[in-house]
């Protein structure tokens, strides 16, 4: 399985990478998000999901949002 962890430098997002490495989940190596300029912010997202559906293929995937400020 691929997993996708936005906002994987966080603390929550920290935690569900190990988890997900651990329970032998391959972990999608993200774009780090500009968070503070929506436009380039958007435009990482779109080709960070892109890249992450070529990786995924045919393979079950799992996306966890733990990005932004008391998610």
């Amino acid at each position: 399985m691929l997993t996708w962890v936005v906002g994987a430098g966080g603390m929550l997002g920290t935690a569900l990478a190990r988890r997900a490495r651990a329970s032998s989940s391959a972990v999608f190596d993200a774009s780090p998000v500009p968070w503070s300029d929506s436009v380039a912010a958007h435009a990482v997202l779109r080709a960070d999901a892109r890249r992450f559906a070529e990786q995924a293929g045919g393979q079950p995937w799992s996306l966890f949002w733990a990005a932004g400020a008391s998610v």
